[in-house]
């Protein structure tokens, strides 16, 4: 009996259109042959060059369009880039602080305000001594 594997999720299923290659994946390889021989007979065929410069030209070029193909963590490299562009540059979860150290709010208590707060604090302290909740116990 012949046996098959079958995927246990559907959705994650390409299927696959020339050889091992999905339909995303060969239009991204038509565009990239057709951008190299746009590139040779517009701009490399006049120059002097050799076929080892213009190979490396064509490569370093060819290079972030085929970087399309692929698919980081089950998403398109143009979502994954998008979301980490706003995870990463735009809105990072740690933001770098840019303001003063010095509390601009602070103003300089007079002595008799000070004086005040003392016997307010003061007052609190017994207050809370009193208080059966909220003694220490030893």
């Amino acid at each position: 009996m012949i046996e098959i594997q079958v995927p246990k999720d559907i959705t994650t299923y390409k299927t696959k259109t020339v050889g091992p290659l999905t339909m995303r994946q060969l239009v991204i390889l038509m565009l990239v042959i057709a951008m190299d021989f746009l590139l040779y007979t517009a701009v490399l065929k006049d120059r002097n060059l050799s076929a080892e410069a213009i190979m490396y030209i064509a490569a370093l070029i060819d290079t972030p369009v085929f970087a399309f193909m692929f698919e980081i963590y089950g998403m398109p490299m143009e979502k994954f880039i998008l979301i980490f562009l706003l995870c990463n540059v735009l809105a990072p979860g740690r933001r770098i602080y840019t303001g003063s150290l010095r509390k601009e709010v602070d103003v300089p208590i007079s002595q008799k305000k000070e004086k005040q707060i003392r016997k307010l604090r003061k007052r609190m302290i017994r207050e809370s001594r009193k208080k059966e909740t909220l003694k220490v116990y030893k």
